[in-house]
């Protein structure tokens, strides 16, 4: 896709330490012209999150846990850590961004859209649901989302106030034995052009 930025909303691992190295080099050969960022997921918390940050910051990837960074003149990437799992600081993510630059804030579980200022334009995005990653009539991948992971924000596009949010798939599975797979709700790279307003 030879895009100009890569963002990963967390959860690299599940929850064992011996996959931190494993999935880092996994993803260490990931490259944008202006730059790799991540944020935390919950699953990372369960692991070990110190290990997991300092290894994909030794690869390049710039793990934004409540900060933000430039990556071009007048567009900011920002990011927090995770919304319940982690010690998340939305307003210190915000802090260094200007009011008129444009911004994309990076937040594993869609909620946080729900606590950032409405009237702050930006473009979030987040993940954790998977889709709902077993896609049936019933019970529906809604259900699941607003039951399991008490949140109703399960995939695709939603808005609040100033606040555009795009809760993407992901490419992986999480749970246990027949639970371990995607049904009729396929992995997902999104795609975004981004233009000027």
């Amino acid at each position: 896709l030879e895009p100009d930025i890569i963002a990963i909303t967390g959860d690299f691992v599940d929850r064992h330490k011996r996959d931190v190295l494993p999935v880092v080099k996994m993803v260490s050969g990931l490259r944008a012209r202006r730059g790799v960022y991540a944020s935390s997921g919950n699953h990372d918390h369960r692991s070990d999150l110190l290990l997991l940050m300092s290894a994909l910051e030794a690869e390049g990837i710039t793990v934004l846990n409540n900060t933000a960074r430039e990556t071009m003149p007048g567009l900011w990437m920002a990011g927090i850590d995770e919304l319940y799992e982690g010690k998340p600081d939305i307003a210190a993510a915000l802090a260094p961004v200007p009011s008129d630059a444009a911004l994309v804030f990076l937040a594993h579980h869609p909620n946080t859209l729900d606590r950032v200022p409405a009237d702050r334009p930006m473009l979030m995005l987040a993940g954790h649901t998977h889709g709902g990653q077993i896609a049936l009539p019933f019970p529906t991948p809604y259900m699941v989302c607003r039951l399991h992971l008490h949140t109703r924000y399960v995939h695709g596009w939603y808005r609040s106030g100033n606040t555009q949010l795009y809760v993407n798939r992901g490419i992986g599975v999480t749970g246990g034995g027949p639970f371990a797979r995607r049904r009729r709700c396929p992995s997902e790279i999104t795609l975004f052009r981004l233009t000027a307003g």
